[in-house]
């Protein structure tokens, strides 16, 4: 999987992730990413991985000395909902009940979609829908975790979001655009799903040569 996304307000910042996550429980993931364009000379590459309690980030070598020499910072999906009271976990979670083939029939079937033509991509022929919906649509084709990810999305005001998909002849997803309107900027996301069914392993971080996202935050001195 490969995500693209530039974000609105920040000029030209992009943030790119390639990596793997599970679709079906337990939740886990892992993935690479590239943050360019924040300020010049400070372009960053982040590695995160994600298990069932937490996800974990690893900074670049001149942030981790901010941390007591520490590379990694656990983010609790607990202290997450807590804090900003968005249930990441859920969210994640409820994704991985429906298969990607469900989740699109059910956002196709809450927006104003239509097919546009056909297309191949990677070698395999696709069938390229384009429509939008609304936040609350969008919000919806997540089941259970609707609250949950409605305060997310609150943050895109009422405005359409325009969305591309491209399915295969499997039923699955080879590649999803998403432009939204956020803070009175414009966020466009690419998602490149390249493989399916793929076997994945992820072991936590030693807790030793790990931070507490919370910690952090207060400003505490890595032990």
């Amino acid at each position: 999987m490969v995500i693209k996304t530039a974000v609105p307000g920040q000029g030209a910042v992009t943030i790119t992730a390639k990596g793997i996550s599970a679709l079906a429980p337990p939740l886990k993931g892992r993935f690479t990413m590239d943050v360019k364009g924040v300020a010049p000379g400070q372009d960053m590459a982040l590695e995160m991985l994600m298990t069932p309690e937490a996800m974990f980030i690893k900074f670049p070598a001149e942030i981790t000395k901010q941390l007591g020499g520490k590379t990694w910072v656990r983010m609790s999906f607990n202290d997450l909902a807590e804090q900003g009271g968005v249930d990441v976990k859920q969210i994640m979670e409820q994704s991985q009940q429906s298969s990607p083939t469900a989740y699109l029939k059910a956002l196709v079937a809450g927006g104003n979609f239509k097919s546009v033509g056909k297309e191949t991509i990677r070698g395999d022929k696709t069938t390229h829908y384009a429509g939008s919906v609304t936040p609350d649509q969008l919000a919806s084709a997540y089941g259970t975790a609707k609250d949950s990810i409605a305060g997310v999305l609150k943050a895109m005001g009422d405005k359409p979001i325009k969305m591309d998909v491209w399915v295969a002849e499997d039923g699955l997803p080879r590649r999803l655009r998403q432009v939204s309107t956020i803070m009175g900027g414009k966020a466009d996301a690419l998602i490149e799903f390249l493989a399916f069914g793929e076997k994945l392993n992820v072991k936590p971080p030693a807790a030793a040569d790990t931070m507490e996202f919370a910690e952090l935050m207060a400003g505490k001195p890595a032990a």
